[in-house]
């Protein structure tokens, strides 16, 4: 079985607060793709909480989005219709461990033939979800349609002979440090579940 996962294409990160005209554009290849997609889609959701300021990342990111039963939780108008009957993973974090453990067992009872992922943003959730999957499964195919894919908050920013403003500088500075925090993390926790199942 092919699988597609859909990461993360929530009204915020389309055309609210951290949504972006380059993330609207990409809408309609994404919907094609779903549409005539030969396996089984996936969905996840960015999801956050009221306490969402007071978290790691709302400090380095302190824009409220994607906060639990809102509207720019949910997913688009034209996506939503698509993801009725379909698995939907809601994850606070970059990316979902119960996605990957799921995965996992298909995997490993042969049901799954290569993974292919598209979203937002490409440089923080779905390369996260990608290598969070790539280490619970480091033989099987995994691929991310670029097309597909939109990083809202660095396409946001506006570039001036190649360099981005003053202010974007310090988003994407706060971005890496973001980035770079859940990859220890993402890191850390594939150790601890490796040693757990091969180490007595």
């Amino acid at each position: 079985m092919k699988y597609l996962i859909v990461v993360d294409v929530q009204n915020d990160f389309v055309d609210g607060d951290l949504g972006s005209k380059e993330a609207a554009d990409m809408m309609s290849r994404l919907i094609q793709k779903v549409k005539s997609f030969d396996g089984e889609v996936i969905f996840t959701k960015d999801t956050h909480f009221e306490n969402y300021l007071e978290t790691q990342e709302g400090r380095l990111l302190p824009v409220k989005h994607c906060i639990k039963n809102t509207d720019g939780w949910e997913f688009p108008t034209e996506l939503a219709p698509l993801a009725e009957g379909r698995k939907v993973y809601e994850k606070s974090a970059f990316a979902s461990r119960q996605l990957a453990e799921d995965m996992l067992k298909s995997y490993e009872c042969g049901k799954v033939d290569s993974v292919e992922l598209v979203g937002i943003c490409t440089d923080i959730c779905v390369v996260s979800n990608a290598l969070m999957l790539k280490g619970f499964m480091p033989e099987l195919t995994i691929s991310v349609d670029a097309s597909c894919c939109n990083s809202a908050e660095t396409q946001r920013c506006t570039r001036y002979n190649g360099k981005l403003s003053g202010n974007c500088n310090k988003q994407v500075t706060r971005l890496n440090a973001i980035k770079q925090s859940h990859t220890l993390v993402i890191c850390v926790g594939l150790f601890y579940y490796f040693r757990s199942v091969f180490i007595c």
